[in-house]
């Protein structure tokens, strides 16, 4: 991998980390796969690549938010959530979490990333 990729890779990690946060005070949950989308095509990765980077940011993003709630409300939830969801301890729960939102992102991004892929395809193809 060269050093220009890596740069890109830290910088689409550090911007949809970002703008997941970001966006997700103003708009609802789901602005993670818009965004997935448009990251994921903008990468110009490979679709396991961009799923990858899409997991693992928006499963940072989420669960350092998460952290935040818990924290602020001393973790009273998820202590009741993790009760009646047999006796998960908060951290399991802040991990949950991340996970289902990292997944959705990675999805995203794989998607975006195919999209791209076959249009180049197409393009080259006509070409």
């Amino acid at each position: 991998m060269t050093k220009k990729m890596k740069g890109k890779i830290i910088l689409i990690s550090l911007l949809s980390l970002l703008t997941t946060i970001v966006f997700s005070k103003v708009i609802s949950w789901w602005i993670i796969i818009p965004l997935g989308l448009v990251f994921g095509y903008w990468s110009d990765l490979k679709p396991i690549q961009a799923f990858s980077i899409g997991f693992f940011s928006i499963f940072a993003a989420w669960f350092l938010e998460a952290y935040w709630i818990n924290e602020m409300n001393q973790s009273i939830l998820s202590q009741k959530i993790g009760q009646v969801m047999v006796g998960i301890n908060p951290l399991g729960l802040l991990l949950m979490t991340g996970a289902l939102g990292g997944l959705g992102g990675g999805l995203s991004f794989g998607f975006g990333a195919s999209v791209r892929a076959t249009f180049k395809l197409t393009v080259d193809d006509e070409s």
